[in-house]
């Protein structure tokens, strides 16, 4: 009452109470009117204490924390010694100057006031400060930047700017109280009346008067402060004036709940000032006894109780209350209230003098008094668990000190708001727009919205279904999204901000599901019928993390829409609610627990159930194949076997069912019914629970009925498998399979089998003409929910000038519901459109070729979220829906041959719809004929040499599409078991604002992972995203596109790009902010840069690999084109001019740089006018708009280099071959770039075709002309590109590509040229080599025996059974598989028929752990990017067991892959997946290679991992296309979605081989030839192409780089190191596993020569290189050149090597390497030896290239060559060497090559043989000393001389 009625109308009217308190506050006269009535009274209505302020729970009107109308910043006049100047809180505002301080005060003051500071800022802000300027501060407090911490200033005498910076941290998000107390000697700072920090003054401070005070100051910011009681006294007041200035207040110091843990909370600062009454509260939960005390809060140190509660040991728990005095430190008593355990409860311990009263959930329990003074808690520290207690099982929330003592009223009103919750919506209404509600329980950060929605219609805009908050404040919101069945989240941050994450979860269309929002701190999780469905944690702390009692809830937010919606029992509680409480909100209904159809998976568990009293249902459609020998579980409830709460099985060699249910006297109660299930038809079954009467159901007839003895056990907390762990489930399917939490009578049964009833509807089923408007009304179609297939068998006679229309439904022209054309023209070619909401006629393009007059079974298969157009089984084209399709009605009409289109020339059969997705496998029964019944024949027999031909049936259509590639079955890896899981926000997850593809590219997944363009869309470690599609270096910013010419600089060990001087392209105005790729294929990417909030891109440009050009395309805007160089000299159409500001008109513009001397060209459309300007340091090209045209520049401007080296003067270039010399051949390069100016390329491709001797690839690009509407500028071409060193030895001298032998270009690939590809193709061809199963073997009869024996010994391997269970990564886990199939080989090649049934065995068994989803590391889908992953194991070890287990649960999708990039060696970061799923492919095409039935079985799951590491499919909606392989580079990349600053990179070059391999032999093993050449063309290319740029071939390795190899190579460098290790045995080692045929695809033995005696040197140094396993692949190296010695020392090599937890050496088996070493020394390998023989191979100036051609492979029998190219090439290589000796000897020594002279020789082949037979050291030594000399090696003639004797005769 009194605070309520003393509170002061206006600010004046309190300040005569101000003359009062220097009597009342005086000690000599406090003890005196303690107990005066007056002196509360008085000291509660002075506005210095009457609010209590910062945390104190307050009175309904005005919430603790709440943040109240700010007023305007005021000030009041100063009255008396002491007065408040800014009475209201209010946000700190800058400037707030107060000039009423009175003049003469002394040095002797204080300020104090109350503040609340938000967060951390990067700015200094000031809370006061006095002087008329920043420099004077008499004094002036701030907040440091960056930092919880006061920076303390003022002027002395002696020091202007005098301070000591206080070390104390303050809160934040929470009041305290502070004051400046300063004496003439010291300044003193306090927080809440207790001293902080102290320093004393040198000499007196400067005197204020006459200077005003600032809150803040006029030149800070003061950004999140809030501030009250700002006050100023004229003397430095004492500890108990400060406390009565902070009037009544409360502190909380715990807000949310949390566990007590000892010794963690401590505040030793900072506490409120307490005198003889104070008040200690919160809510404390005791989860169970314990034996040990344990502390809810103690005030002291330990031996003394100012005061403290303990929970004491033992049973009944009870608190022990603890208050020192004077002579008894330990004072108190036990109180006699029990403690429920587990349950939370209020207490306040509130202190009135000596006495003491304890409350518990507002109810008085205790009070003792003590007979003597108390100790003073001041200066003492407050523990919330002290630290020499126990402190498990405890959780407190809210725990606070008030400095006053509570009544009981308050006491009650405390405990009261805890854990509420209000039910505002109970019956069911349309949402009404603006309804809202107030006064809702206090609520702070933790709280639920929930209720039951049902959305009616879609509507094109947003609508709200609540919002917390006023004036735009979402705290939080949800909406529904527009034209989408979606939800839209927000929330508003502390900074104002709204943040949200929307959910890709598709909400039901008219039918009810519940809602709830729970928010627990940042982070919400959104559910949707109790099931969890979408989580996002904000950066943030939401706005308002205490919601004010008035701040409304809207139902929904007067600004928006509610059109359709409807509600029913919604509400709001102030806590976190957990899914049982949300289950028991939702009353009785059923869920949806599986509703796309899937094949039955041991352990498919669902947890998250309704809850269920006395009844329940549960229910599924199921599709048997015929009986198997073994039980097979249809569903199970509980969590063992024994539990049985119900469960259904197949009977064991019957299709009757076995029905179980737990009673209390018999776990295992029930019947097996009499009525069989059918097979190969899908039947629904229902378990109907009604208390003790059990009812199964199939279909609606009750084939079982049963009374049970006593109650079913409580299935409550019980899992729910479909089907159990415990059981097989091989054979079966299963849909639409659910649960209600009460039992379903029969009608209502009868309803959901009609409604969800599986059908296939044939609609036309003899062969017909197509005739226009054949249609079927819905009633004639079966059913249709959100999947379906449309089907039959098509043939189209001839091309047609129409579009002919094969089916299509709806009920317009334009209403595409969906359907399917026939493109007009001479291409046969479909066309597929389907409405989406909001994007109507959204049509696709398939490039797929069908042929004519040929019958075709056709399938248009949808689901939920993509199409797939199937043809003969095999999809041909996929799209991901994007949005919502618009979904068909009763009024649409299916159409077959619609009556707006032609139908000439098209015949059908077997039409027909399925309300069901189909598959490959469905489309193929429906091809094959039925087969025979046959006998079944055993696994084992025969066993076969791995190199017979089985004449295996394909497990799928075979089938290769035009470029080559397989046609892939595009299945859902759900569908085949790999559970999705769905990434949270956090590093790992796509930059959606990088992505914007148009067409018919996806935005979501599958996208690219490690292709050469990622990391411009993905944040990495460096400043710059560097891509590098050469010759040039990009980076990609906001606002500019940046190109960079390399250079390179080489050290020993490492050979970097160096991307120093650039071009930028951008826009003068409007000014870009930001990018985003559109387009993208396997040679370029498009990426657009927009401005504003623009939807089209101003700039685009597509970055084509090894283009000359940088080609931009304006839609608007002001083009600018700078670069931070001189200009030497500038030309317009070959006319020199200045570049000095003036403008210029013409289509070719030549800039020479000074600073690179470099020379580049740039093209605009002609007669474009430009304005150039440069200087010493810088060169500008402006376009600006054409006078009267509106928009800007519309057009393509283009950039290219055309010489690197133009003067060779200083500085001199490092492109200039030697300095001072210009490249005075740049002419016909700079020709053919000219040519080719005019041709713009929009994109790439790429095709393999395989021949009899050789593989070739094709690299094609599309073009069209960069100006088309000016006749001057059409494109004459032919295409100019840039050709690697792995090009330039391999192209197909068909192909009339030329070389243009001047220019080019050197970087850390060695040196490239240009090529002229006439017909916009570059072919290369590789030899074919051979790729067997196995080596030929040893021939020696002695090493056969050795061999056979070690067989023997090492067939009793068997992997370790935590291993063999899965408890070990993929990759190790994989080498170990590759390991025992490649001893089954061994063995199957000796006819070791024991020891192939025993690896067989093996290898059935571990990989079905991977396949069959058993493993402990789970293989799941990655749905966010689009791949296969692992789960993961975060291992704990068991004591007990002696052994580790995964402490993560991979079936809840708790995967620390996913979080970890170094786990699992990045496996969830997609890093080296080719490597892991490569020993995987390898071993599963082993298994499928002896046992067939094997792999009709696991074909599916084998190919998701070869579709995720080599998916040929540009349309597959689950995997990016190609993942690691890069064709224009000719070899892979391994590192994921995380790059380093060097870019890309791989290690590894064998291992990736090795995957190719695996997927040639896995082809192979299922008679699947276009999927077998995919893998050898990958293989062939990926070991030319290392040969290059890992082993140096041709050069390609520049001088000075002191290695013949390198371990890592990055997109900018390449370098001789490992991830594990810079041992040379680690680099070299890495790329000889694994130990296959393979390996000497890579290997050969000139290299080999030059680089293993560093490698046996450093091995055989260095033991660990033997611990680690590394030295088998020493030895395997060594054997190209000994092998005889090889095979010995492996033979001697320890047992430790080749042990599973060796990391080099697990992989291999002693067995394996003797059976290579062996097959060396008897079967040398076929490979080309040409790679290391000629300084000059890949140069465009030697005729290597030219020789190469011509000596193309023939005969596999003859290193790959025909049997005359070897002589062919010795005799021209002799004519050569002859003519150069011959001209040599002419110039007197001068080198030349003399080409007349060699030409000359050939006509006399002979005499060139006598000759170099005579003469060859001579010559020999003569070429040696020029080229010594041209190398700078330092080696003399002889050396040379010496080295090309060995290397080519």
């Amino acid at each position: 009452f009194f605070r309520s009625a003393c509170q002061p109308s206006s600010s004046s009217s309190s300040y005569v109470f101000f003359f009062l308190l220097p009597m009342v506050t005086l000690r000599l006269f406090a003890n005196m009117l303690r107990y005066i009535f007056l002196f509360p009274l008085i000291l509660s209505c002075t506005v210095l204490s009457v609010q209590a302020i910062g945390n104190k729970p307050a009175s309904p009107a005005s919430p603790p924390g709440a943040s109240s109308s700010p007023s305007s910043p005021s000030s009041a006049p100063f009255v008396g010694p002491s007065a408040i100047l800014l009475p209201h809180e209010q946000p700190l505002s800058p400037g707030v100057k107060i000039t009423s301080l009175p003049n003469g005060t002394g040095f002797s003051f204080t300020y104090y006031s109350w503040f609340k500071v938000d967060r951390e800022e990067s700015d200094l802000r000031y809370l006061f400060h006095r002087g008329t300027t920043e420099k004077i501060r008499l004094p002036s407090l701030a907040i440091y930047p960056s930092q919880l911490k006061f920076a303390m200033k003022l002027d002395t005498e002696s020091s202007p700017n005098f301070g000591v910076d206080s070390s104390w941290e303050f809160p934040v998000q929470r009041w305290f109280h502070l004051a400046w107390v300063q004496s003439e000697v010291e300044v003193s700072l306090y927080v809440n009346a207790e001293r902080i920090h102290t320093f004393g003054l040198p000499t007196p401070m400067r005197n204020p008067d006459g200077q005003p005070l600032w809150v803040s100051a006029p030149w800070s910011k003061t950004t999140g402060i809030l501030l009250r009681d700002f006050g100023f006294a004229t003397s430095a007041l004492s500890v108990q004036e400060l406390s009565q200035t902070m009037g009544m207040s409360s502190v909380l110091y715990v807000d949310e709940e949390e566990n007590v843990v000892k010794g963690k909370r401590v505040f030793s600062m900072g506490l409120p000032y307490l005198d003889s009454g104070y008040t200690y509260y919160g809510w404390v939960r005791v989860d169970h006894q314990d034996g040990v005390v344990r502390n809810i809060f103690h005030r002291g140190e330990e031996k003394t109780h100012r005061p403290s509660v303990n929970v004491k040991a033992g049973s009944p728990i009870k608190l022990q209350l603890q208050i020192s005095t004077a002579e008894d430190p330990n004072f108190g008593s036990e109180l006699p209230w029990e403690v429920p355990p587990g349950k939370w409860f209020h207490f306040v311990w509130a202190q009135n003098a000596q006495t003491t009263l304890f409350y518990i959930n507002g109810r008085k329990v205790h009070n003792m008094t003590a007979p003597k003074p108390l100790l003073s808690p001041n200066g003492q520290p407050l523990y919330i668990g002290a630290p020499w207690a126990g402190d498990s099982g405890m959780h407190l929330r809210e725990v606070g000190l008030a400095n006053f003592e509570m009544q009981p009223a308050e006491c009650a009103a405390q405990a009261r708001d805890f854990r509420k919750r209000v039910l505002l919506l109970t019956q069911e209404q349309a949402v009404q727009k603006g309804q809202n509600f107030t006064n809702l329980p206090l609520t702070r950060s933790r709280y639920t919205y929930f209720g039951w929605i049902r959305v009616d219609t879609v509507e094109p805009t947003v609508r709200s279904i609540f919002r917390r908050g006023r004036n735009g404040v979402q705290s939080p919101g949800m909406w529904v999204h527009a034209n989408e069945m979606k939800l839209m989240l927000k929330i508003t941050m502390e900074n104002k901000e709204d943040f949200g994450v929307d959910p890709d979860y598709v909400i039901p269309l008219q039918k009810w599901f519940h809602f709830a929002w729970v928010q627990a701190k940042q982070r919400t999780q959104i559910y949707i019928d109790a099931v969890p469905i979408h989580a996002f944690a904000m950066s943030k702390e939401p706005l308002l993390k205490v919601l004010p009692l008035n701040e409304p809830l809207y139902v929904s937010d007067p600004q928006t829409s509610a059109r359709g919606l409807r509600v029913k029992g919604f509400g709001f509680a102030n806590y976190t609610m957990e899914t049982e409480e949300l289950l028991q909100l939702m009353g009785t209904y059923s869920v949806s627990l599986l509703d796309d159809e899937a094949a039955l998976q041991k352990g498919m568990k669902f947890a998250d159930l309704p809850h269920v009293e006395h009844e329940y249902t549960i229910y599924g459609w199921y599709r048997v194949g015929g009986p198997m020998k073994v039980a097979r579980n249809l569903f199970h409830r509980g969590d063992s076997i024994s539990t049985r709460r119900p469960a259904v099985w197949l009977l064991p060699n019957e299709l009757r069912l076995k029905a179980r249910i737990g009673i209390a006297t018999n776990t295992s109660y029930g019947a097996d019914t009499s009525t069989s299930v059918p097979t190969e038809k899908w039947f629904h079954l229902a378990w109907v629970q009604s208390g003790r009467e059990t009812s199964l159901y199939l279909g609606t007839t009750k084939i079982m009925y049963l009374t049970l003895p006593s109650d079913p056990e409580d299935p409550n907390g019980q899992s729910l498998y479909v089907s159990d762990p415990w059981s097989s489930a091989a054979g079966i399917r299963v849909r639409d399979f659910g649960m209600a939490n009460y039992a379903m009578p029969p009608s209502e049964l009868g309803n959901r089998i009609v409604a969800t009833s599986v059908q296939k509807k044939i609609l036309i089923g003899a062969e017909q003409d197509l005739v226009r408007g054949k249609n079927f009304s819905a009633a004639e179609l079966p059913r249709i929910r959100g999947s379906f297939t449309v089907f039959g068998w098509i043939r189209v006679e001839s091309p047609c000038l129409e579009e002919r229309n094969i089916f299509h439904r709806g009920s317009a022209e334009n209403v595409y519901k969906p359907a399917l054309s026939v493109r007009a023209g001479s291409h046969p070619h479909f066309k597929m459109r389907i409405n989406l909401i909001s994007e109507p006629s959204f049509s696709q393009d398939p490039d797929w070729t069908f042929p004519w007059k040929t019958w075709m079974l056709f399938g248009w298969s949808q689901g939920q979220q993509s199409v797939t157009l199937f043809i003969n089984g095999t999809g041909v084209h996929s799209f991901s829906l994007a949005k919502e399709p618009d979904r068909a009605t009763d009024a649409d009409v299916l159409y077959v041959g619609d009556p707006w289109s032609s139908v000439e020339g098209i015949r059908i059969r077997g039409f027909g719809v399925a309300n069901y997705t189909m598959d490959s496998e469905d489309f193929l029964a429906m091809i094959r004929p039925p087969a025979p019944p046959s006998k079944q024949v055993p696994v084992y027999e025969p066993l076969l040499p791995p190199n017979v031909s089985r004449g295996l049936s394909p497990p799928r259509a075979s089938i290769r599409g035009s470029n080559g590639f397989p046609l892939l079955p595009m299945t859902s890896p759900t569908r085949a078991g790999f559970p999705a899981v769905h990434r949270g926000e956090d590093n790992a997850t796509p930059r959606l604002d990088r992505l914007c593809f148009s067409g018919s590219q996806k935005h979501g997944a599958p996208m690219a992972t490690n292709a050469w363009w990622v990391p411009a869309v993905r944040s990495i470690t460096s400043n710059k995203n560097y891509i590098s599609p050469l010759p040039y270096i990009y980076n990609l910013e906001d606002e500019e596109m940046q190109i960079f010419y390399p250079y390179i600089i080489t050290t020993e060990h490492s050979v970097r790009n160096i991307p120093d001087r650039y071009w930028s392209f951008t826009s003068d105005s409007p000014r870009f902010v930001g990018y985003c790729v559109r387009r993208v294929d396997q040679l370029s990417a498009t990426f657009g840069w927009f401005a504003g909030d623009s939807a089209e891109p101003i700039m685009e440009s597509t970055i084509v690999r090894g283009s000359p050009f940088v080609t931009v395309h304006y839609f608007g805007g002001t083009p600018l084109l700078t670069t931070r160089q001189g200009v030497r000299a500038f030309s317009v159409d070959g006319s020199s001019t200045a570049c000095s500001g003036g403008m210029h008109t013409g289509h070719q513009f030549t800039v020479q740089l000074s600073d690179g001397d470099e020379e580049w060209q740039i093209w605009l459309p002609p007669g474009t006018s430009v304005r150039c300007e440069s200087s010493q340091d810088y060169f500008t090209l402006t376009v600006p708009a054409s006078e009267g045209a509106t928009g800007g520049f519309h057009g393509v401007v283009r950039l290219a280099l055309s010489n690197n080296c133009t003067t060779g003067n200083e500085p001199v270039s490092p492109h200039c071959a030697l300095g001072g010399v210009a490249n005075a051949k740049a002419s016909g390069y700079r020709s053919a770039l000219v040519k080719s100016s005019g041709l713009c390329i929009t994109g790439g491709s790429v095709a393999i075709s395989k021949e009899l001797l050789t593989m070739s690839y094709t690299l094609s690009w599309t073009t069209t002309p960069c100006w088309p509407t000016h006749s001057m500028a059409k494109a004459s071409g032919p295409l100019m590109m840039i050709a690697l060193p792995h090009h330039l030895t391999r192209i197909d001298d068909r192909s009339g590509v030329h070389v243009v032998r001047s220019g080019g270009h050197r970087n850390s690939r060695g040196y490239s040229a240009a090529v002229v590809c006439p017909e916009n193709k570059l072919v290369l061809e590789l030899p074919l080599l051979p790729m067997p199963w196995l080596e030929p073997g040893p021939s020696n009869l002695v090493k056969i025996g050795a061999i056979r024996a070690i067989l023997q010994a090492e067939s009793q391997f068997d992997f370790p059974p935590d291993m063999g269970r899965g408890y070990i990564d993929p990759y190790n886990g994989g080498k170990l598989l590759a390991r025992v199939a490649r001893l089954a080989l061994i063995a199957s090649r000796y006819r070791e028929g024991a020891v192939v049934r025993t690896m067989l065995g093996h290898l059935r068994m571990y990989l079905s752990v991977w396949l069959d989803h058993r493993s402990a590391n789970r293989l799941m889908y990655d749905s966010t990017w689009g791949g296969i992953v692992s789960c993961g194991c975060t291992y704990v070890w068991l004591e007990d067991k002696q052994r580790a287990v995964c402490a993560n649960d991979p079936s809840a999708l708790d995967c620390p892959v996913l979080r970890d990039a170094n786990a699992d060696f990045g496996n969830g970061f997609f890093n080296d997946h080719h490597f892991h799923y490569g020993y995987l492919i390898y071993a599963a095409a082993v298994t499928a290679h002896l046992d067939p039935n094997w792999a009709a079985t696991f074909n599916d799951r084998v190919m998701m991992l070869v579709r995720d590491i080599a998916n040929p499919n540009a349309e597959d909606p689950f995997f990016t296309q190609f993942r690691h392989f890069d064709w224009y580079l000719g070899h892979s990349w391994a590192s994921g979605i995380i790059a380093g600053p060097n870019g890309r990179n791989q290690e590894s070059t064998s291992e990736a081989v090795n995957a190719w391999y695996a997927i040639h032999l896995y082809g192979s093993a299922v008679n699947n030839p276009p999927l077998a050449d995919m893998g050898e063309a990958m293989a062939l290319l990926e070991a030319h192409s290392a040969k290059f740029y890992w082993y140096g071939a041709g050069h390609s390795h520049p001088l000075g780089y002191g290695h013949h190899l390198a371990g890592i190579v990055h997109d900018l460098l390449f370098e001789f190191q490992t991830y594990f290790g810079p041992q040379p045995y680690f680099v070299h080692g890495i790329h000889v596993l694994p130990i296959t045929p393979a390996l000497p695809l890579l290997l050969d033995r000139q290299w080999v020569a030059q680089s293993e005696p560093t490698f046996r040197q450093t091995c055989e140094g260095d033991e660990m290189c033997t611990s680690s396993g590394f030295i088998t692949f020493m030895h395997c190296t060594s054997a190209f050149l000994n092998p005889e010695e090889a095979f010995k020392a492996v033979q001697s090599l320890p047992d430790s090597v080749f042990d599973v937890g060796c990391g080099g050496g697990n992989g291999n088996s002693r067995t394996g390497v003797l059976y290579f070493i062996g097959s060396l020394q008897d079967h040398p390998p076929v490979v080309i030896e040409d790679y290391f023989q000629d300084s000059s191979a890949a140069s465009p100036t030697s005729s290597r290239s030219k020789f190469l051609s011509h000596a193309k492979a023939s005969s596999p029998s003859d290193g790959g060559r025909s049997p005359l190219a070897r002589p062919f090439m010795l005799l021209v290589i002799t004519a050569v060497v002859v003519g150069a000796w011959a001209e040599t000897r002419r110039r007197q020594g001068g080198l030349a090559w003399g080409w007349p002279v060699a030409e000359a020789m050939r006509a006399d082949v002979g005499t060139a043989v006598e000759t170099i037979s005579s003469t060859c050291r001579t010559v020999a030594k003569c070429v040696g000393t020029a080229v010594a000399a041209a190398r700078g090696t330092g080696r003399t003639g002889e050396d040379e001389g010496e080295q090309l004797i060995a290397t080519e005769t």
